[in-house]
């Protein structure tokens, strides 16, 4: 395991290689918690994939294994054989495009198009009856990609809200495989 930790920590983009016929691990998901908090881009190889039953669909495989990993929802997953070389340029090419993710900028003027048009579809919630107000948005760093939200009353945001956030970022930006870092600011008041 510290082996495991140490190549992590070296890395851009971790492939976490899981056994196809046993599932996720503790070790497997510890490794993809660490690599995650790490900020480091991730793939989900699920190895063995030639010596799965014949009657289990890849579909319903591949929903106990996002059940298992429900914190790492946004990592894409990529069935292989390494011994017959199933899907393995598949898993290099995906690796390839989170490292990509990783790396992305977003101009601000996108990122605040964004926010309104997120505002308008879900609101922030109000708190003890006074709202929560987003004001603005930039990306302040890559490698992993990490967003300031200035507003009113952010330290009240609801966590759901920002998992919201964080959810629709991915969605709009495609920053598939790669941990977003985001932080709630007050913007200062003119005076």
């Amino acid at each position: 395991m510290v082996r495991t930790l140490r190549s992590v920590d070296r890395c851009d983009v971790a492939i976490v290689i899981l056994d196809g016929p046993t599932g996720p691990t503790d070790t497997d998901k510890r490794t993809v918690s660490y690599a995650l908090d790490a900020g480091k881009g991730l793939v989900l190889a699920v190895n063995k994939w030639d010596l799965a039953p014949r009657d289990v669909p890849m579909r319903a495989y591949e929903e106990a294994v996002r059940e298992e990993l429900a914190f790492a929802a946004h990592v894409p997953l990529v069935f292989t054989s390494a011994l017959k070389g199933i899907r393995v340029e598949k898993t290099i090419e995906m690796a390839l495009q989170v490292a990509h993710n990783r790396g992305k900028r977003i101009p601000t003027s996108e990122l605040n198009e964004f926010l309104e048009e997120v505002k308008r579809r879900l609101p922030p919630p109000s708190v003890k009856g006074r709202p929560v107000n987003l004001m603005y948005i930039t990306q302040t760093g890559i490698c992993p990609p990490s967003f300031v939200f200035f507003g009113r009353r952010t330290k009240f945001l609801p966590e759901s809200y920002r998992r919201f956030l964080e959810n629709r970022l991915r969605e709009a930006f495609g920053f598939e495989g790669v941990p977003l870092r985001l932080s709630f600011r007050d913007a200062l008041r003119k005076t």
